[in-house]
């Protein structure tokens, strides 16, 4: 005899009743999200986030030069240095470039794309808990949860991981598939959905791949039912994904090409009350951290206590991310909330069967449950209110940037076509701006976080806090800056000593050629921005001209380089910090070279490279400080020589060895200095240090310096004789204290060591017909994604920068003949012979690429076979 079935049961099994609550539940759901966004849908401007706006530049350069041309644009040349788009998550740029070829709103189709997405979160979701057997009641409850957590909601400000949160229900679906059934379709549905989150945002995908592993462990240990090795289908599913996407993922990794990366932040202060608020703000009220706990434990579910124990795992990683203990976990390099992403996936699964729906008798108490539904969904949703305020969404308006358009206008009105720089956060709504209303090329980029120009800005920033605003105009020069946009922050920016270090880089800048042209009327921006733009009234060119002639090679270098701008010293920075990448031919162009936080990949080619510069009468500069070993390598050596660590925890001597003249310029004493750092919003710190670090020196051939507590045979200064040419080796991590403290007499010793005495200035004779002979003549003749095309006159050797973010991609010819393209400063450098020539740079595929291509076809090959195939391997299975 059959066993009886409850009402609810009878309900969700009637082919009448259970399409009209899946139907209703759908229709219901999407309304929730059109009514929440309703305003930001109808109503003109900008939605919030900065990264819709980023996104939605790079989605008009892509879907415009489609439409121009018939083919996608490699790179982006209105970015600050060429954005490549091969390193543009492809999910996201699809997405919205769909919406904008249909649409040509380019604010519409940001304003379309957050709806639209919230609405797939809760369809993803309610699709996967109907896979997963539950209720439709149950089933909508999750999916509204899911889709209005706040954790989950708030990645309106994150497009690129919200497009790599559609996938997840979905693939945890699979993943429980793979683990109860046996046909392999499952791995090759798993291995697509991997791929599809590594596309839309590859560190979401990898943390998404640890928690499907994760879970998979977990349950087949907790559920005797299931075959335990079967959390290796899933691995090895999972495995499948990233090879998939090889042509995206393998040359994003493994291709040199110095992307931005955000700098670590102070840790937190663990404290339980700031924790449990941040939880309970994450998820939506305190009742909801809790819930899921009580569900776990009614139920009695293996699956669900898996999916908690890591939901709770997943949150403790978080936090140790976020308060300080990021070292405990081998995580700490990834953005901690996509672990809470996580978390607020398991709480909505656990919270969805708050009411046990199959368990209702008959009609009146299936209503109550209804009823009580619906009353839990109000307070989840006016709990949750209180973070994420989805009932305040509203676009920004041009009319509330006024002041921001009114300086692009002036930028646009000027037929330069050289960049623009924003000297100073907050940028807010100002890259796009300048995206909307100028065809000016912007410095900062629309999305700079993955920008392929290294820490630039980073540095920049640092350089204007420290008061080192030579530094970054000798850096806008490089990057054919000509239009300076500061803002009032920048103005305002006070050291701890109360100098105005932001009044002095509008200064500095007005000193090298630009002019005050447009501020803002403080009167008539009442409670807005006000800014003042500087304008270079010189002709703009993406080609320059190196002179140079000091070189800094290390991880170190603009550190240096900053340092000794106030002797008006101009240093050129290396885009590697290994010194064997760059040949002999190369560093001849420079008589010094320094060696500040520099790695090898081969000991001896880098000695002998450096004994063969020396030997040609080049001036070798070493600091050995932080040089790049294995810490199982112990102490740094090169060429002989060995570093001893020293701690300094008070003011010390430092005792000159000998009568040299280079020996009395150095500092008579070591203090230990404050550095200097931004809260945030304009405001400097000092922070004083409480110990300096630096390295001492063993094997020197002739020590000038010494401090006290050393033996015989350290030294902290002094030179190493290679085949009878000196290499100098500077310890007490000098040029960092240099930089620290403007010290004057530091400055002058650091310049005493930087001089080549073997070498002295070319001088070249000039003609009387052409006082300006001495200078190359340069002409433009292509400047698209795929070509760059320079006609170049040059009446000597000479390097050449070309103002664009270096890439592998690029491959150069000078009249026809390859040319070694280098990676200086992050950008281009090629060296060009005198007489005349034709420059040209081709955007081309690299070894890496096409083997990412060849990864990316064997796999789908045989992901591809593994679902065609899926049923006869079943047969094939069950047989044996």
């Amino acid at each position: 005899m059959s066993e009886k079935k409850t009402f609810s049961q009878k309900l969700i099994s009637s082919r009448i009743w259970g399409p009209i609550g899946i139907s209703l539940s759908l229709i219901i759901g999407v309304s929730a999200v059109v009514i929440v966004f309703w305003r930001m849908l109808t109503t003109p401007g900008t939605p919030p986030g900065a990264d819709p706006t980023s996104f939605a530049h790079t989605t008009k350069v892509i879907v415009d030069y489609f439409l121009a041309t018939g083919h996608l644009p490699p790179i982006d040349l209105s970015w600050y240095a060429g954005f490549e788009h091969i390193a543009m998550p492809p999910g996201i740029t699809v997405f919205l470039s769909v919406i904008y070829y249909f649409s040509r709103d380019l604010q519409f189709t940001i304003r379309l794309f957050q709806p639209i997405a919230v609405a797939i979160f809760f369809l993803s979701f309610f699709w996967m808990m109907k896979k997963e057997k539950f209720p439709t009641l149950n089933a909508f409850i999750g999916a509204v949860v899911f889709a209005f957590m706040p954790t989950i909601f708030d990645t309106y400000g994150s497009s690129t991981k919200m497009v790599a949160l559609f996938f997840l229900p979905i693939a945890f679906h699979i993943t429980n598939q793979i683990l109860t059934r046996t046909e392999v379709k499952y791995i090759g549905y798993l291995a697509i959905l991997e791929s599809l989150i590594l596309l839309a945002h590859p560190m979401t995908g990898i943390v998404f791949a640890l928690f499907l592993m994760l879970y998979a462990t977990a349950y087949a240990i907790l559920d005797r039912n299931i075959v335990t090795r079967r959390f290796f289908f899933v691995i090895f599913s999972l495995a499948l994904g990233v090879l998939l996407t090889g042509w995206y993922i393998i040359p994003f990794f493994l291709e040199p090409v110095n992307r931005t990366f955000a700098e670590a932040t102070l840790p937190m202060v663990v404290n339980f009350v700031t924790a449990f608020n941040d939880i309970k703000y994450q998820i939506g009220g305190a009742v909801f951290i809790f819930l899921p706990l009580y569900i776990v434990w009614r139920e009695k579910s293996a699956k669900l206590l898996a999916l908690f124990l890591v939901g709770v795992l997943c949150m403790v990683i978080y936090f140790g991310y976020y308060y300080g203990l990021g070292n405990l976990f081998p995580f700490s390099m990834a953005y901690g909330y996509i672990w809470f992403f996580i978390t607020g996936f398991v709480y909505a699964y656990l919270i969805g069967l708050v009411i046990p729906w199959t368990k209702v008798q008959d009609l009146p108490s299936g209503l109550l449950r209804i009823g009580l539904a619906i009353c839990f969904l109000i307070f989840f949703m006016v709990e949750s209110n209180g973070y994420i305020h989805f009932t305040k969404l509203e676009n920004t308006t041009d009319e509330a940037l006024k002041p921001e358009f009114d300086v692009a206008k002036i930028i646009n009105d000027i037929p330069n076509p050289a960049r623009v720089y924003p000297s100073h956060y907050p940028f807010g709504f100002t890259n796009w701006v300048l995206f909307l209303a100028t065809n000016k090329p912007n410095i900062e980029g629309h999305y700079f976080g993955i920008a392929k120009l290294g820490k630039k800005i980073a540095t920049m920033a640092d350089a204007i806090q420290n008061d080192y605003p030579g530094y970054v105009v000798d850096k806008l020069e490089l990057l054919n800056v000509r239009y300076f946009w500061a803002n009032s922050v920048l103005e305002d920016i006070v050291d701890p000593k109360g100098k105005k270090v932001g009044d002095d880089m509008t200064k500095e800048i007005v000193k090298n050629g630009y002019q005050l042209i447009f501020q803002t009327d403080k009167k008539s921006t009442s409670g807005k921005a006000v800014y003042k733009l500087y304008y270079q009234d010189k002709p703009s060119t993406y080609l320059i001209p190196l002179d140079s002639k000091i070189f800094v090679i290390g991880k170190y270098n603009s550190t240096f380089a900053a340092a000794i701008t106030p002797a008006k010293i101009k240093v050129l920075e290396s885009g590697s910090t290994y010194f064997d990448d760059y040949d002999l031919e190369f560093l001849k162009h420079f008589d010094t070279v320094v060696l500040y936080g520099f790695d090898v990949r081969d000991n001896k080619k880098a000695e002998a490279l450096a004994k063969e510069y020396t030997k040609q009468g080049g001036n070798l500069v070493i600091d050995l400080y932080n040089m790049g070993v294995s810490p199982l390598a112990g102490n740094c050596h090169f060429l002989g020589v060995n570093t001893v660590p020293r701690k300094l925890t008070a003011e010390t001597k430092v005792e000159a060895n000998g009568t040299s003249t280079l020996g009395a310029l150095l500092p008579k004493s070591l203090n230990i200095p404050s550095e200097i750092f931004d809260v945030g919003n304009g405001i400097l710190e000092e922070s004083p240090l409480k110990e300096w670090n630096f390295s001492e020196f063993i094997g020197l051939d002739e020590s000038l310096a010494q401090v006290p507590g050393d033996d015989l045979n350290t030294s902290v200064f002094g030179y190493k004789n290679i085949n009878g040419h000196k290499v100098t080796f500077v310890g007490m991590n000098l040029f960092y204290h240099l930089y620290l403290t403007h010290d004057l007499n530091e400055l002058k010793f650091v310049q005493s060591i930087l001089k080549n005495p073997s070498r002295q200035p070319a001088v070249i004779a000039q003609n009387k017909d052409n006082l300006n002979s001495n200078e190359p003549q340069i002409t433009p003749k292509d400047w698209t994604p795929e070509k760059i095309k320079f006609e170049i006159n040059t009446n000597q050797d000479r390097l050449f920068l070309i103002s664009l973010a270096y890439s592998p991609h690029w491959q150069g010819t000078l009249d026809g003949q390859p040319i070694k393209l280098r990676n200086i400063e992050s950008m281009v450098v090629m060296d060009v012979p005198a007489g005349n020539h034709t420059l040209e740079m081709n955007y081309e595929p690299t070894k890496i690429s096409l083997f990412g291509w060849m990864v990316t076809a064997l796999i789908g090959l045989f992901i591809l076979s593994l679902i065609i195939f899926s049923k006869k391997i079943y047969a094939k299975m069950e047989k044996h």
